[in-house]
């Protein structure tokens, strides 16, 4: 499975940075961003997995980045980045997990590393020669049907009305 990461920055941060040029930074990044652009902004750096994936992104786009702070989780980093104080990177699996709680002028800006999104890959493990009772497959295919919607669910409706309310409207339809 995969869940994509996104830049996020509220308003407030990319207006102090950007002023008046902030229209066209956020019309040209919301299919994708060039980090390049967004180098004046202080950032939250991850010190992890996913934290060494943005770096890549970083050494891409030619530049080190301004830390505003270091976190090796996520919602750290969120959190910060709600506040306004620096930019923040987050999952789409977080960003749902925090719905309700998302700021509504923060933008959530998709991640690209040579010319396509950057994703994390989440695994399921399981030996494959063990028996695997009918309860611990149920739980998997629960986990992967809910990965494949959250996959093909757009983000501006991931982060609002998550995925109870798709799943009602699924099948209601």
């Amino acid at each position: 499975m995969t869940d994509q990461i996104y830049l996020c920055a509220t308003d407030l941060l990319l207006e102090k940075y950007y002023g008046e040029s902030v229209g066209k930074l956020k019309e040209k990044a919301q299919f994708g961003v060039d980090l390049k652009d967004f180098s004046e902004l202080p950032f939250c750096i991850l010190k992890n997995r996913v934290g060494n994936n943005i770096n890549n992104c970083f050494d891409e786009a030619g530049f080190l980045p301004k830390v505003y702070t270091t976190s090796a989780t996520i919602q750290v980093n969120e959190f910060i980045s709600f506040t306004g104080l620096a930019a923040a990177f987050s999952t789409r699996t977080s960003l749902h997990n925090l719905r309700g709680k998302i700021p509504e002028d923060l933008n959530i800006f998709p991640l690209y590393h040579m010319g396509k999104p950057l994703i994390e890959k989440i695994n399921i493990i399981h030996h494959k020669d063990r028996y695997l009772c009918h309860y611990n497959q149920y739980f998997f295919q629960l986990i992967l049907n809910y990965f494949q919607k959250l996959e093909k669910l757009p983000i501006e409706q991931l982060v609002s009305t998550g995925l109870k309310d798709y799943y009602t409207t699924q099948k209601n339809s």
